[in-house]
């Protein structure tokens, strides 16, 4: 009778930890640059950037998706993406840059065919966070006077064997190299009254090694099956773990219960 008692009240107590433990989510959207998309002397670009909102913080990452899809096309440093203007839906503007990491990436060689890149370690990208920008922020590099510059650059193609095709002279420009690639990341913190509920609304993409020179607002249109809004709420494995335990715990003193009965 008391093993009894005891398991109705764990499972009383496990009831009561579910109901008032909080679930940890975050909430992402996804923007590209529309399908078509071209820098101020109509070059391609391609662009792929993650906002994330968990708890107190707002992390993106970001990829230049950029690659060399024919023999002979050339790269140029006007298509490095240079700074990243957006907009939250609680209409705070301010906020600071707690951390930003990427790869870096020397493009060498003379103006021809097959430049070869060596790729250093992560660093910190040297970006600088703008607050109170058109009603939001603004993610720049060309801004803050450092060299290298580090605007992202995007990759060679799959079939270039480790080497850019016929780079244009401005892409091994030394106040640019080395580059930012891979996946850059940025987090901000200090952002008042985030939760998990706020999400980024609008984002602008800007390329180039000269300021303002192309801007390309993001997609929100499901460009190659990217998420947009409202969002896609995730759960963090703090939580999951969490619910996991809570269930493997109900199963066991269920079981026990109807042992005892038989």
């Amino acid at each position: 009778m008391r093993i009894k008692v005891l398991e109705r009240i764990g499972l009383l107590v496990l009831a009561a930890t579910f109901l008032l433990t909080p679930v940890v989510e975050a909430l992402q959207v996804t923007y590209s640059t529309p399908a078509g998309s071209t820098d101020g002397a109509n070059h391609p670009v391609s662009i792929l950037a993650t906002f994330s909102t968990t708890g107190n913080e707002l992390t993106i990452t970001v990829q230049n998706r950029l690659g060399s899809p024919l023999y002979g096309y050339q790269h140029f440093a006007s298509q490095s993406l240079s700074d990243i203007a957006f907009t939250l839906s609680n209409f705070q503007s301010t906020g600071a840059l707690a951390s930003s990491s990427g790869i870096e990436r020397s493009i060498s060689g003379p103006n021809g065919l097959f430049s070869p890149f060596p790729d250093g370690p992560a660093v910190s990208t040297g970006w600088a966070l703008h607050e109170n920008v058109n009603g939001g922020y603004l993610l720049c590099v060309l801004c803050t006077g450092i060299s290298p510059e580090h605007t992202i650059i995007g990759g060679p193609g799959p079939t270039d064997n480790f080497h850019y095709d016929n780079p244009d002279a401005s892409l091994t420009n030394a106040s640019n190299n080395p580059y930012l690639t891979g996946v850059v990341t940025f987090t901000i913190n200090n952002i008042p009254n985030l939760t998990d509920a706020v999400y980024v609304d609008g984002v602008i993409f800007s390329f180039g090694i000269a300021e303002g020179t192309a801007n390309v607002a993001g997609s929100c249109e499901g460009l190659n099956g990217v998420s947009c809004l409202p969002g896609r709420r995730v759960p963090e494995p703090s939580s999951l773990l969490l619910l996991g335990a809570g269930l493997v715990g109900l199963a066991g003193l269920g079981w026990r219960a109807r042992r005892s009965t038989k």
